[in-house]
């Protein structure tokens, strides 16, 4: 916890003793005291003051006023309270003109008045520093988040282009593969082909999903989440019997219910998901899926028993540059985060390293029925 200097200036020295003694019991900071201005203006260049308590009227080569413009000039954000022990008001008046914070007269000052009129100080600095600290947050996130959507800017102009120039390779080779098949009739050889062929279709989806990074509108329509989930399972079913994986599937938390998405942008969104899922669990594991209705959301809940995702990485997963799979490009969470923004829903991944992760996918509803 910070401790506050306070700066107490006054030509009386008995103020001096009695003021510094009440504030160290009170415990309200370290306690500095100068009966002479000027003195007190070199002190606080050189330790730099929060608080200080001014006589208005010192009757010295640099007077209380004196003593506020040259340290609120070295310390701008110093809390000053002007003391006197006049009653008229025109000391306090010009003070406050010179932006001093508070204004107290020795005559009628108790010890409650004193503590309290510091800690009030203290209290108000406390939350300048607390302002300052949320506006740079502030400044940082818009700072970051510019530099992301500049970077992102510059993502999406490089997909498209690299899209367009790798279709159109595709074409010349599925269209050389096509003519060779025709011409060449040999067993070995259209095996090859047909693996060429393969091949190509692989990378024809991922230039697909690459190009989905920069553009994804949403084709609304009624769909059914378990039939979409039955799909996905099928599609994948080898990779789960492979890992020795078990599923387990709310199928009554998912039944007979539509919402409103685009069909082929929330499969490939889930299918991203439940590979991921599986894909961490090489060793075998569960699998759980369910779900459940809102008046306002659906959620998808995705469940797996795998490695999971250390804490640092999580807020990394959904860049585009991001993956802990040597080889891998690392676009499939952040496409998936894309779809699921364009429907305007939300995802969150929790998770915990060796015993798994779990991810929610929040949609809202356009449109539910019970069928």
């Amino acid at each position: 916890m910070k401790e506050y200097k306070i700066l107490i200036v006054d030509d009386e020295e008995q103020i001096l003793k009695d003021w510094k003694l009440m504030l160290e019991e009170e415990r309200v900071g370290r306690v500095f005291t100068k009966s002479n201005g000027k003195e007190a203006v070199e002190l606080n260049r050189k330790e730099g003051f929060d608080l200080a308590l001014l006589d208005i009227r010192l009757e010295q080569e640099i007077s209380g006023t004196g003593v506020l413009r040259e340290l609120l000039k070295d310390t701008p954000e110093c809390y000053c309270i002007m003391v006197t022990a006049y009653n008229d008001l025109d000391p306090a008046i010009e003070a406050l003109k010179l932006d001093a914070d508070d204004y107290l007269k020795k005559g009628i000052l108790s010890r409650d008045d004193l503590v309290k009129a510091v800690r009030n100080g203290i209290k108000w600095l406390k939350l300048k520093e607390e302002n300052k600290r949320l506006e740079e947050e502030k400044r940082e996130s818009e700072i970051k988040q510019t530099k992301w959507e500049a970077r992102l800017f510059a993502l999406e102009e490089m997909s498209n282009a690299l899209a367009h120039y790798i279709k159109n390779a595709l074409a010349v080779i599925l269209g050389s593969m096509g003519f060779i098949k025709s011409v060449v009739k040999d067993e070995k050889v259209g095996e090859r082909i047909e693996k060429i062929e393969a091949k190509c279709e692989e990378i024809d989806g991922f230039v697909k999903r690459l190009h989905e990074v920069g553009y994804i509108k949403p084709v609304y329509r009624s769909v059914y989440i378990d039939e979409i989930i039955e799909v996905l399972i099928s599609l994948l079913e080898d990779k789960i019997r492979e890992q020795k994986v078990e599923c387990e599937i709310d199928k009554e938390s998912l039944s007979k219910k539509t919402i409103r998405v685009d069909y082929e942008y929330i499969k490939e969104a889930i299918l991203n998901i439940i590979t991921n899922s599986i894909e961490a669990m090489p060793d075998g594991g569960k699998l759980k899926i369910g779900g459940s209705f809102s008046d306002d959301f659906f959620e998808l809940r995705i469940e797996d028993t795998g490695f999971g995702i250390f804490e640092k990485d999580l807020e990394e997963v959904f860049k585009l540059d991001f993956t802990t799979k040597p080889g891998w490009h690392g676009l499939g969470l952040p496409i998936t985060k894309r779809i699921i923004e364009a429907h305007k829903g939300k995802i969150e991944i929790k998770s915990v390293v060796d015993k798994g992760t779990t991810c929610l996918v929040m949609l809202p509803i356009k449109e539910v029925k019970d069928v």
